[in-house]
């Protein structure tokens, strides 16, 4: 049996004894009703029932949860779900295949011949559907579990060893497809690479399980990603919000990071993402353009958008991706308003897309633009200095956004400019578009206005005072809602620059640590 390294909620068996079944952030009242009998849900929370990944969370429950286990497995297997119906989504088949195997042993523990004459014959028709759906599905993070589901079966099950060969091929010519040179997914969400390695770890385990050695493509992919996730983490523990990340699950990437002794760190330029640490102060910045389309359903218009922290907590982040949120508030999180950067005339330096043969649909968009995306990194004695620029206002406005950033060596205050400017020679609008740059506090801090024009802004923080202070423009404090830190989402604040632009414009700032 393949582990399963995802923590267990020891509550789940108890919630479903009254009546209730929480998944994806949902709550269904069951009314006694067999929860598969339920079609009319949230998407996501049908999505849940039918993967089946809560079969970790009976684990807790002892006798009770296995038993609960075994008659809701069994329950499943009588009620065939339609053939167009969330059960049978690739991504969600997969991981079907991949609890059952996991937890193979609480479903079948003291089984009658019948029972596992029932669950392993279901089992194999799974996995050839497993084999037939993932030559129709369009590419996507969706394939890849499918492969790794099938290369978990193929080293778990008796008689599937000369299976072993194939699967591995097609496992590992994903996997170098969709895992970059540096760790990093090519979806550029850091919350992929964390689910992958929940399952990439058990299936090394399996290798040495069955006296195997693993590809070393595996292990090194292994490695990859792990330092990857390390060069992502702010100094609060948790990874930057961009891309698709919301609320880090400390205790999931806590278990993958403890893997590795080497402790080794992602120079992230596969993943186009910029990183500085100096003294108690570590960076991030999105210096890439919009991923694949069939990778981009949670991609977000962040190009340019920095995160900081400062010693154990952050400091300046991004909205972060909801969880789970009606469509408006997940467009309004993937915009470039919900991001520490700028916005022009109002709207996003990226725009949403639907796409019929993708399967992106409204609440799966892809993500369109900015594609001319430029940035590098210098350091020396003083300090680092990231600059990078995009075009996602070039078609609206024929201006270009240019974004420095300099970090001094200790750690102590951070300089910025941006600037607006017509490439390759100066713009002059007809008329003046306003543009906003946004700093979205983190949920624990607390600020003050000092001056709106000159802009001029306190925030406390952890014992600490930083001042962010710019010439020549207006400065306000507004609300704003950060699903990045804490379940649920928590209300913060965020410091706004506004001014209006004819053409070529700049705009200077600094952060600094009193």
């Amino acid at each position: 049996m393949p582990s399963d390294l995802r923590t267990p909620d020891p509550h789940f068996a108890n919630e479903f004894d009254c009546g209730l079944m929480v998944l994806a952030g949902h709550i269904v009242e069951l009314g006694g009703a067999s929860p598969f009998a339920i079609t009319r849900a949230n998407q996501d929370w049908l999505r849940e029932l039918h993967g089946f990944g809560w079969l970790n969370h009976l684990t807790a429950a002892g006798d009770r949860g296995q038993a609960l286990a075994a008659e809701l497995v069994l329950d499943w297997i009588a009620r065939p779900a339609p053939a167009d119906s969330e059960a049978h989504e690739l991504a969600v088949a997969a991981r079907r295949v991949i609890s059952w195997l996991s937890h193979s042993g609480l479903i079948l523990e003291g089984a009658e011949p019948s029972r596992f004459t029932t669950f392993m014959r279901s089992l194999a028709s799974q996995l050839r559907e497993l084999d037939i759906r993932r030559y129709e599905a369009p590419p996507g993070t969706a394939t890849l579990l499918a492969t790794i589901a099938t290369l978990l079966a193929d080293l778990s099950i008796a008689g599937r060893e000369n299976d072993i060969a194939e699967t591995e091929r097609r496992f590992l010519s994903e996997l170098d497809t969709q895992v970059l040179s540096d760790g990093g997914h090519v979806s550029r969400n850091p919350r992929v690479i964390l689910e992958l390695l929940l399952d990439l770890l058990p299936l090394r385990r399996c290798y040495l399980a069955r006296e195997r050695n693993p590809p070393g493509a595996l292990v090194t992919k292994i490695d990859q990603m792990v330092g990857f996730l390390r060069a992502m983490r702010l100094g609060d523990g948790s990874l930057g919000c961009f891309n698709g990340m919301g609320p880090t699950p400390v205790d999931a990437l806590a278990t993958v990071l403890s893997v590795d002794s080497r402790r080794a760190i992602s120079t992230l330029e596969a993943s186009r993402y910029a990183r500085i640490a100096a003294g108690d102060l570590v960076l991030l910045m999105d210096c890439g353009p919009a991923p694949p389309a069939e990778y981009s359903s949670s991609a977000q218009a962040g190009c340019l958008s920095i995160e900081v922290s400062d010693g154990g907590s952050a400091l300046l982040v991004n909205c972060g991706f909801p969880a789970s949120a009606p469509l408006d508030e997940i467009a309004a999180a993937r915009s470039t308003a919900g991001h520490s950067t700028l916005t022009l005339g109002g709207t996003s330096s990226a725009r949403l897309v639907t796409h019929r043969n993708l399967g992106l649909t409204a609440a799966r968009a892809a993500l369109s633009g900015p594609s001319g995306v430029q940035f590098r990194t210098v350091t020396s004695a003083d300090g680092s200095t990231i600059t990078g620029s995009h075009d996602g206002y070039v078609a609206a406005y024929q201006l270009v956004h240019t974004r420095t950033v300099t970090v001094a060596a200790d750690g102590t205050s951070i300089a910025g400019e941006d600037r607006l400017a017509g490439r390759p020679a100066p713009v002059r609008l007809r008329r003046d578009a306003p543009f906003a740059i946004r700093f979205h506090l983190a949920p624990d801090c607390r600020a003050r206005l000092l001056s709106a024009l000159p802009a001029e802004v306190e925030i406390e923080l952890s014992g600490r005072v930083w001042r962010l202070a710019a010439d020549g423009i207006e400065g306000s404090l507004e609300p704003t809602f950060i699903h990045g830190r804490g379940s649920g989402g928590r209300h913060s604040q965020q410091i706004v620059l506004r001014a209006t632009t004819a053409g070529d414009t700049t705009v200077t700032w600094r952060l600094t640590r009193l």
